[in-house]
């Protein structure tokens, strides 16, 4: 079992990085984070979470958002792994991600609708803000 925390970033597709960088930090304020070549992705920073930028590939018209993660808390990655398997939830397996809160550990999975989740592992640290 586990429980979620709170959403750490979320992922856009945009049709120009400069622009959407421009609308996010003029319009809304958000603070420029890192940039990254491969994969291409600038990451903005809104308080304790962090708003990804991509720029569209060929995915269709109207899909903007690639997913969506939620930190979690839980007493280690086998007993998430326990409770996705017992509700019959597919998954790829725990790897190392960066978010707002640093590295952790990740695992990827997909609600009914096909949207992509990734929980974040939270460490004990990550945990109290440290």
């Amino acid at each position: 079992m586990f429980s979620a925390i709170d959403i750490d970033h979320l992922v856009l597709i945009c049709s120009s990085l400069e622009t959407s960088q421009a609308f996010y930090t003029q319009v809304l304020g958000a603070h420029p984070e890192r940039r990254l070549d491969s994969p291409c992705l600038l990451q903005l920073r809104f308080g304790s979470a962090l708003i990804d930028l991509v720029p569209r590939s060929d995915q269709p018209a109207g899909l903007n958002m690639a997913h969506f993660c939620l930190n979690i808390a839980a007493k280690d990655e086998a007993s998430v792994l326990q409770h996705l398997e017992q509700h019959g939830v597919h998954h790829e397996g725990f790897s190392e991600k960066y978010g707002a809160r640093g590295y952790s550990r990740s695992i990827y999975i997909y609600d009914p609708d096909g949207n992509q989740v990734e929980l974040k592992l939270l460490s004990r640290q990550q945990q109290s803000g440290q």
